[in-house]
């Protein structure tokens, strides 16, 4: 298999090479939609395997922080594409990924809590790139699905406006949390805990 032949010599090739074979897919898919084929089976099969193949791709070729940015660009493309090309299913990926990215974002260490407090800045700091990210795209992909006129995406789309306000008062209640925490860490005569 690919993993094997690649996986042992060259690791760092295996996420390239992943998303790499994700385009192909994607590109088979492309055909499949020009050619105007009447087998629905075989692009949903070409585009969900696309899919897959990079949200894999993505996690193996970065880490922490970044496989949440990149994962939430890759939601909002997606329901771009599900929604130029009426491919309903598209909608369901692009809500599993984020939800991944949540899940995957909430599973992170330093997602929500600096360590040490002391090397802590206010909003201009990595993870909060990743929460801003998270929850712009979230937003966008809300904003675009307004335009669906399929009953169950409507629900889909109140999903995400609920889910952007969470992420967002996330952010804002752990930088504040930090930002105190900070505050007390550097103050004249205060305990710096472990």
């Amino acid at each position: 298999t690919m993993y094997n032949m690649i996986e042992a010599k060259h690791h760092d090739w295996m996420g390239l090479t992943t998303l790499c074979i994700s385009i192909v897919y994607l590109l088979q898919a492309v055909v499949v939609l020009r050619r105007q084929a009447t087998n629905p089976k075989l692009l949903a099969q070409t585009v969900l395997t696309s899919v897959v193949l990079l949200i894999i791709g993505t996690s193996i070729q970065f880490i922490g922080f970044t496989t949440v940015i990149f994962w939430s660009l890759e939601g909002v493309i997606l329901v771009w594409c599900a929604l130029r090309w009426n491919l309903r299913y598209v909608y369901w990926a692009a809500a599993g990924l984020f939800l991944a990215a949540v899940t995957k974002l909430a599973a992170l260490e330093g997602a929500f809590g600096t360590s040490p407090i002391t090397s802590f800045v206010l909003l201009l700091n990595y993870r909060g790139l990743t929460y801003v990210t998270l929850a712009a795209t979230i937003a966008g992909s809300a904003v675009l699905l307004t335009s669906a006129a399929h009953r169950e995406i409507r629900y889909l789309t109140a999903a995400f406006y609920v889910a952007c306000c969470t992420i967002i008062f996330t952010f804002l209640t752990v930088e504040v949390n930090d930002f105190f925490g900070r505050s007390l860490a550097l103050a004249p005569g205060s305990i710096t805990l472990p």
